[in-house]
């Protein structure tokens, strides 16, 4: 049995900006560092020493990092549990694409997967290569961190689960999802906990389509 914890990176700057990242973004904000510093000790006192692996990222490698070090483990980054592109849209504010891309952008707001619309990844192509990246790190360890991004959570759990769309709800910064592996099968423990953020440390308040994609 392997207990896999998935965790969202911190707040990004971009997070506070209200843009949609995708492959892009600048790392962590000061409100961001400290929940990874919050994340990180409650983590160590909850599973010990453990395998970390981050997605290659800026804000989940930075995420990673001070998690790594609270469990005594060397970072490892995979590629694969980077967050999925959103081509000609990252980068852009909320406010943007609701005032000049205001039709595709309330489809997506509505749920639909129009990301190849403006050259980025579909959702099924996103979980293709997380769910085989969950299951691999899984293997031959008794618990593993993977440090990821909000859409690799909750595209991976639903494919890896095998859910109906939209089952779960969005996922936030430095909430942790537990998935205990057994036999390659799955069974989802807890999902968007975050026990370890103060009040005030709280992720930003972001619009409900970007809680689970940004």
């Amino acid at each position: 049995m392997t207990r896999v914890l998935l965790v969202r990176h911190a707040e990004s700057v971009w997070n506070t900006q209200r843009r949609l990242q995708g492959h892009g973004g600048v790392g962590l904000s000061e409100t961001g560092r400290r929940q990874a510093e919050a994340l990180a000790g409650w983590l160590a006192g909850t599973i010990g020493p453990a395998p970390v692996v981050s997605s290659d990222l800026a804000r989940a490698r930075e995420t990673g990092e001070v998690v790594a070090t609270a469990l005594g483990a060397d970072l490892q980054v995979d590629p694969d549990l980077r967050e999925r592109s959103f081509g000609d849209w990252e980068g852009r504010s909320v406010e943007d694409l609701t005032a000049e891309d205001s039709t595709l952008w309330q489809r997506f707001a509505d749920g639909e997967d129009v990301a190849t619309e403006v050259g980025g990844e579909s959702g099924p192509d996103l979980a293709g290569r997380v769910v085989p990246a969950i299951r691999r790190h899984a293997d031959g360890v008794e618990a593993v961190v993977l440090v990821t991004h909000g859409g690799s959570i909750w595209h991976g759990l639903h494919a890896l689960l095998d859910l109906p769309p939209r089952t779960l709800g969005g996922v936030g910064n430095t909430a942790v999802s537990e998935v205990l592996m057994v036999d390659g099968h799955a069974w989802l423990q807890s999902y968007n906990a975050q026990p370890h953020l103060p009040p005030d440390d709280g992720p930003v308040q972001v619009p409900r389509e970007l809680r689970s994609r940004a």
